[in-house]
């Protein structure tokens, strides 16, 4: 009979001093039982992405790191942790199977490490570098990593050339090295955590703290607020013949608007002038503003051929325009086309998404 309730079978008595040298079995059972407890506790947790791998070059040490069970574990790095280039590990949270991870290459050595989510979409990690660095500049890639007792699994997010020391002349920020943005666009993978970071955009910066005989680079990666859009209307406004005509544009998804006018048969001209208008909706009573100016060709209804015209503008980051679609940036597309004998105009306006500036929530 086998199984956990199995009566367990007493083997003969032998004498003690027949395999053990002496010893008692009793204590050989115990050291066993220790050294197994120890075995599975490893295996457990060593496979755990939690641990800090350095990779060198050929020949050289690669360090793992692995916290105790019973001890809180400080959160930088411990003093055995050696070598020109250190991850800093917040070792009070418990080693995690997905997780962002970090990769720098400083010369010839890469070193690797987990970033801590310390708020939802707010992920920061470092790195203790010796004084003087291996070279000026680094660079770091960053991955959605899925970790098992295996291997892993590497979905990358970016990779950026970071500069390893301040520049003094640089008086705001001075020790901000780098920042990027990558705005939001529609992941291929199916790893979550990559499709959640990159679906949504995201900022990534670095900063160094220099000290006496290292330094910390701090990185730091933030996923984007969700996209807000100026609160306004807008239309177009022409003449034809004498007469004033205005078209309103529609909401079509955020941050695009659609409009369409008529061309009368009157009309023989050969272009059309529209003024783009916004009227704000902050506040109740605000006045209708001219925003840029379109010229549409028009062909006559017997020699009709489409016509195609566009223009646009990039963000104006002047705190005047804060808010709006001068500073938001924008593009007007215009196309002709004949449609059951009639002479049509379809507009197009897309306005660009302004992310707020992400930052973590406790």
């Amino acid at each position: 009979m086998t199984g956990p309730n199995a009566p367990v079978a007493t083997p003969p008595l032998e004498p003690t001093t027949s395999r053990t040298g002496g010893r008692s079995a009793k204590l050989v059972a115990v050291a066993v039982a220790v050294v197994l407890a120890g075995v599975v506790y490893v295996g457990v947790n060593g496979g755990s992405s939690g641990a800090a791998v350095a990779s060198r070059s050929p020949g050289a040490s690669v360090h793992v790191a692995i916290g105790g069970p019973q001890t809180p574990a400080p959160t930088t790095a411990t003093s055995d942790d050696v070598g020109p280039v250190v991850p800093i590990i917040d070792r009070s949270k418990a080693p995690q199977y997905q997780f962002l991870g970090m990769a720098l290459t400083v010369g010839n050595e890469e070193v690797t490490g987990p970033m801590t989510e310390i708020s939802p979409g707010f992920f920061r990690g470092g790195y203790r570098i010796r004084l003087p660095p291996l070279a000026g500049t680094a660079t770091l890639s960053l991955s959605a990593t899925q970790a098992t007792v295996s291997h892993e699994s590497l979905v990358p997010i970016g990779r950026w050339e970071v500069p390893l020391m301040t520049t003094p002349t640089v008086t705001l920020n001075p020790d901000l090295v780098f920042t990027d943005r990558q705005l939001p666009l529609t992941p291929t993978t199916s790893d979550p955590l990559a499709a959640r970071i990159l679906s949504k955009g995201f900022r990534v910066t670095g900063r160094v703290d220099e000290e006496s005989d290292e330094e910390t680079l701090t990185i730091e990666l933030a996923v984007l607020p969700d996209p807000t859009f100026p609160v306004a209307s807008y239309s177009l406004t022409t003449d034809v013949q004498g007469e004033h005509v205005t078209a309103d544009f529609f909401d079509a998804e955020p941050g695009k608007y659609t409009a369409g006018v008529i061309v009368p048969d009157s009309f023989h001209g050969r272009n059309l002038t529209f003024r783009l208008m916004v009227t704000p909706q902050i506040r109740p009573g605000l006045r209708a503003a001219e925003v840029n100016t379109i010229q549409v060709s028009i062909a006559s209804k017997d020699n009709f051929h489409p016509s195609r015209s566009q223009i646009g503008a990039e963000p104006n980051t002047a705190a005047i325009h804060r808010g709006d679609i001068f500073g938001a940036g924008y593009s007007l597309d215009a196309q002709t086309r004949l449609a059951s004998g009639q002479r049509l105009i379809d507009f197009t306006l897309t306005i660009n998404p302004t992310y707020p500036e992400p930052t973590p929530t406790r």
